[in-house]
């Protein structure tokens, strides 16, 4: 199309080569519709009155490029596979969607762009870089969709209206440290950039007070350096690094660890019964007295094995501290190694959990305050 001037609501579908606009003005809207465009849609010196709607279509070659057109009333992608999407500092939109079912398989460069209404995200997934270097958001901004990396905002301000907490980035698919691949889209991704990245981000929604985005930012940006340690030369380091994010998301969530904490030790009040029925194992031995003040070691121990029922006793006591560590201040004394073992193991991990649990309490409080106080 060359100098179209259309009047008229337009719709294209099919299988295409590529569509290309130059110096077009499209009063009504525009629709492309169950196509397969191998070269894209590519729009230069041209302007959308009314909506820029894509939907159930395939965009390869230079995908949805539009980074020489200037005025676009909304652009709506649905259900659509881009292979890139542009649009140029020249642009101004009222309104971007990116419905479910969508998927950007390279670069989405907004940088520049002025958004004058609101910039939405929902359901569609990023493979590639998503940039928003420098661009102006008048309205507001709902990013809730899948990124291989963190969206890229330097330059830019984050309008009062913004919302991140449906934002999930896929780490899995970056790399440890060095240049990458995502999925068929290559760009030269390290995790020293993600990184700066998140940092920059964290430092616009710190500045804006926003509690909850920086607390999980926060988990982001361990969880990026985490990928770029080596199981080969930092074994423990990544492992404790997992195990820190695996329990608490980074001290970002405090009703993980208790969750775990009662999962865990759950699982031991039904285990030591188990094992002990199955195995016909020596049973512990109740000390009479403990429970009245009595010292365990001034009273004569009955040798006798306890009932049964009385060995939830001991997963009860380990929820809080080993008690084949401590035998002197138990009212149990176990007698079998296995017994020994499950319990140092049910000790540390119940107890490294309850400590989680509050330095993701202390953590929250101290960024709130933090937040809070800052001008």
């Amino acid at each position: 199309m060359c100098g179209c001037q259309s009047s008229q609501p337009l719709t294209i579908h099919g299988d295409l080569g590529f569509v290309y606009a130059y110096l077009c003005n499209f009063a009504e809207s525009f629709q492309l519709k169950d196509s397969h465009l191998a070269g894209g849609l590519i729009g230069e010196n041209s302007t959308f009155r009314k909506t820029l709607f894509v939907h159930n279509s395939v965009l390869s070659g230079r995908g949805l490029d539009l980074d020489r057109v200037g005025t676009t009333e909304s652009l709506v992608v649905m259900k659509t596979r881009c292979s890139k999407v542009l649009l140029s500092t020249r642009s101004s939109v009222n309104g971007v969607f990116f419905g479910p079912g969508t998927l950007i398989e390279g670069v989405a460069d907004f940088s520049g762009t002025t958004f004058h209404g609101a910039f939405q995200i929902d359901g569609a997934t990023f493979a590639g870089p998503t940039r928003f270097h420098a661009s102006k958001f008048l309205g507001s901004i709902v990013l809730s969709g899948d990124f291989a990396a963190c969206p890229e905002f330097f330059e830019a301000e984050l309008p009062a209206n913004t919302r991140l907490d449906g934002m999930t980035l896929a780490k899995r698919r970056l790399g440890n440290g060095d240049p990458g691949r995502v999925n068929d889209a290559a760009w030269p991704l390290t995790i020293d950039h993600e990184v700066h990245v998140i940092r920059d981000l964290r430092a616009k929604v710190q500045a804006k007070r926003w509690i909850q985005e920086d607390i999980a930012l926060f988990a982001e940006e361990q969880r990026a350096a985490r990928h770029a340690l080596s199981w080969s030369t930092n074994p423990i380091e990544r492992a404790i690094s997992a195990f820190y994010d695996v329990t608490s998301r980074y001290g970002s969530s405090p009703s993980r660890p208790i969750s775990l904490f009662l999962l865990w030790n759950g699982l031991f009040l039904a285990l030591f019964p188990l094992l002990l029925i199955l195995f016909e194992l020596e049973l512990p031995t109740l000390i009479p007295g403990y429970f009245v003040g009595l010292s365990p070691a001034s009273i004569q121990i009955d040798r006798s094995p306890v009932d049964t029922s009385t060995i939830v006793l001991i997963p009860i006591s380990n929820a809080f501290g080993p008690i084949s560590l401590f035998p002197g201040k138990s009212s149990i004394l176990i007698h079998s190694y296995w017994a020994i073992a499950l319990s140092l193991v049910q000790s540390v991990v119940s107890l490294s959990l309850a400590a989680l649990f509050f330095l993701a309490l202390r953590s929250r409080f101290q960024r709130s305050s933090a937040t809070a106080g800052s001008p």
